[in-house]
């Protein structure tokens, strides 16, 4: 909700229309991800572009950046609603990613149509939105919303 607060006109396409809520998901999850961080264990030694890495060592996976990645996703930087990446790690990756993913999914599809097609105009209450403050998670703390009556 905050992302579309923030890219009105994107809010406006997605009221207009119903059918990119899920692509709109899609897209929150790679510009946005709440969860930015992992930590991994190697099983093995390895090398990654050029560097060496031993086996059990721990590693700090940027989920956050390689959604980021300009190789990967044009303009990056720029969230795009109908975009819908198919491959962004927003629910991890390969054997790790997350079982959860498709109520995850549901979850927010209901939740964004309940809010916009089904309640009043909001706007938020106010314009700072303090964010969790941990680099593993991001996301708002809270997100209060005005409905016009």
């Amino acid at each position: 909700m905050l992302v579309l607060l923030n890219h009105p006109e994107a809010l406006a396409t997605v009221r207009a229309d119903r059918a990119p809520v899920p692509a709109l998901i899609a897209e929150v999850l790679r510009y946005d991800s709440p969860i930015q961080a992992v930590f991994r264990q190697t099983t093995e030694a390895g090398e990654l572009d050029g560097g060496k890495l031993p086996a059990d060592a721990t590693v700090l996976v940027l989920l956050g950046s390689a959604n980021r990645d300009e190789q990967k996703f044009p303009d990056p930087d720029c969230f795009a609603v109908a975009r819908n990446p198919p491959d962004h790690v927003g629910f991890g990756y390969g054997i790790l990613y997350c079982l959860g993913a498709p109520f995850a999914r549901l979850e927010g599809r209901l939740a964004l149509e309940a809010l916009l097609f089904a309640c009043p105009a909001f706007t938020r209450v106010r314009e700072y939105v303090p964010r969790i403050a941990t680099y593993l998670v991001r996301g708002p703390q809270t997100l209060p919303l005005r409905f016009a009556a």
